[in-house]
């Protein structure tokens, strides 16, 4: 049987999370990742544990210090199909905006400041899908 161990690093805690209630949308923000990146969530999923195919994923909701962009990314464990996004709400995420979902190991990015962001990924092998815990953006 197949199961799903997460762990969290950094700044606070994540759960397993359901796809975002609001319509998905490709076309947001820019491709670009940035000058000054960092990362200010970070999330790691050990994927189909217990399989032969098991693997670890880190999550990154990575932030850009020049021009407060915000943008998904797998920092490894990356596997070809996987795709990534970005949640982005204005009420602390009890309702968000979903960019992407974009099959590669990073998602567009978009202005974060005055908003609530998380990174969010499915693995191409696994159903579920995984976010970093919400984080805003003051500056």
């Amino acid at each position: 049987m197949a199961g799903v161990a997460v762990l969290t690093a950094g700044l606070g805690t994540a759960a397993l999370i359901a796809p975002s209630p609001a319509a998905a949308d490709t076309n947001c923000g820019s491709s670009s990742t940035g000058w000054f990146p960092y990362d200010v969530r970070v999330k790691v999923v050990i994927v189909n544990q217990y399989q032969s195919n098991e693997r670890a994923v880190e999550l990154n909701l990575t932030n850009d210090q020049v021009s407060d962009h915000s943008y998904a990314s797998i920092g490894y464990g990356y596997k070809s199909g996987d795709q990534t996004w970005v949640d982005r709400s204005y009420d602390g995420g009890s309702t968000w905006t979903q960019c992407g979902p974009f099959k590669r190991d990073y998602s567009n990015t978009l202005k974060n400041v005055g908003n609530w962001m998380r990174a969010c990924f499915r693995p191409v092998d696994y159903a579920q899908s995984y976010c970093t815990s919400w984080y805003y953006d003051q500056d």
